[in-house]
C-alpha cells in the first residue's frame, strides 16, 4: 500500500521535529526553542508547553507515563514526568547522535545517525539490548506500529518498513509529497513532521 497523505496541520513553531501520539492529542518537540508542545490532534492548536532542561532536543517517546527524550549536545536520553515537564533522571544516548526515539511497548528504541545503527535500550536503566544496522545513513526519522519499525530517508524521499527485532526491510515505499524528518503512530495512521514546511502530517500507510 502506497502512503497517502491525508491531512495537514500547522506547526507551533518554526523547526517541529520529535512527535508522538497520545489519545487526542500530539506531543512535538521543537529543538529551535527547546520546548514540547501538547497540541489538539484534530486542529495542531496548542494545549499547553513546557520547556526542556537541555539545549538540543530531537528524539520523543512516551511509555504512557514518562516522556523520554533525546539530547545531541549533551548525549542524554532524558526521563520527564508527562503531566508536568519534571525532569525524573537521564541515562547517556547509545553514540554521538541519537535523532529519533520510539517505545515499543517494552523497550526504548534509539536511532543513530553516528553509527547508522537502532539500539534496543531498557527505559529505564538505558542498557542496550541489541543493535542492527538501518538500511541508510540518511534515515533520520523513526516510530513503531508494535510489530514493524517504520524508517524515513529524508534524502532519497523512501520510508521503510523493517522487522521490529532484526531491521530486515521488508517494503519501501516513496514518500515525495510528505517528506519526514520525525515519524509517530497513533494505533491507526502515521504522523510526520517536516520542519522545511513547517507542517505536520497525518499518513496512511
Amino acid at each position: 500500500m502506497t502512503p497517502t497523505l491525508i491531512s495537514e496541520l500547522p506547526s507551533p513553531n518554526s523547526v517541529p521535529f520529535g512527535i508522538f501520539v497520545d489519545g487526542k492529542y500530539l506531543w512535538n518537540i521543537d529543538p529551535g526553542i527547546d520546548l514540547l508542545y501538547k497540541l489538539d490532534k484534530r486542529t495542531g492548536t496548542i494545549i499547553s508547553s513546557f520547556a526542556l532542561p537541555s539545549y538540543a532536543p530531537y528524539g520523543i517517546c512516551c511509555d504512557g507515563k514518562h516522556i523520554f527524550y533525546s539530547d545531541t549536545d549533551t548525549d542524554l536520553i532524558y526521563k520527564l514526568d508527562k503531566k508536568t515537564g519534571t525532569l525524573l533522571s537521564s541515562f547517556s544516548t547509545p553514540a554521538g547522535l541519537t535523532y529519533a526515539l520510539s517505545f515499543d511497548g517494552k523497550y526504548i528504541l534509539a536511532l543513530d545517525l553516528s553509527t547508522a545503527l537502532i539500539y534496543i535500550m531498557h527505559p529505564g536503566t538505558g542498557v542496550i539490548i541489541s543493535s542492527f544496522a538501518i538500511p541508510s545513513a540518511s534515515c533520520i526519522a523513526m516510530t513503531t506500529d508494535g510489530k514493524h519499525i517504520w524508517l524515513s530517508d529524508y534524502i532519497a524521499s523512501l520510508l521503510y518498513k523493517l522487522h521490529k527485532r532484526t531491521g530486515a526491510v521488508l517494503s519501501s515505499y516513496s514518500t515525495s509529497g510528505f517528506v519526514s524528518y520525525a515519524l509517530a503512530y497513533d494505533g491507526k495512521y502515521l504522523w510526520s513532521t517536516n520542519y522545511v514546511t513547517d507542517k505536520i502530517y497525518k499518513i496512511a500507510a
